[in-house]
């Protein structure tokens, strides 16, 4: 009984040792590119969310962004609770759709990673919320700067 015991902890801690190897192994995770959008129901169509560029391809990471539901910045947030919020990127054409994780109910924040698609120099990207009635609102397009990768 006792080597059973004694076996099952070398085998514990080989388990942990190995383990912790890999851990140090793997290295430092690499960040993503971030971008953070505004959406008011009064935007148009169209307008970049921002001036800088993204390489085609690689990870986005939409965090804190906001969605108004009136017409400009100073109408209240969103009031995302029971709100699936859908983040879609490509053209009419062709686009994905991600959901997003809600932030902040009360604050109409939320965060989705996307890809970058790789067959168009200016996707769009489109917010889509749903609450729990099925009622949906679609945002205004807003259009990304994207380069292709070298």
């Amino acid at each position: 009984m006792k080597r059973w015991i004694a076996f099952w902890l070398v085998m514990l801690v080989v388990t942990i040792a190995m383990h912790a190897c890999i851990a140090l192994a793997q290295g430092d995770r690499v960040e993503v590119a971030t971008a953070s959008i505004t959406n008011c129901r009064g935007d148009s169509s169209g307008a970049y969310i921002n001036g800088t560029y993204y390489y085609e391809g690689t990870s986005l990471l939409f965090t804190n962004c906001v969605l108004h539901s009136g017409s400009t910045t100073n109408s209240d947030v969103q009031e995302l609770s029971n709100v699936t919020v859908q983040v879609m990127i490509g053209t009419t054409s062709s686009s994905t759709t991600n959901t997003a994780t809600i932030q902040s109910t009360n604050n109409g924040t939320w965060q989705c990673t996307v890809t970058v698609p790789t067959d168009q120099s200016s996707p769009n990207v489109q917010i889509k919320i749903t609450d729990y009635w099925t009622n949906s609102y679609i945002y205004p397009w807003k259009a990304m700067k994207c380069k292709e990768a070298l």
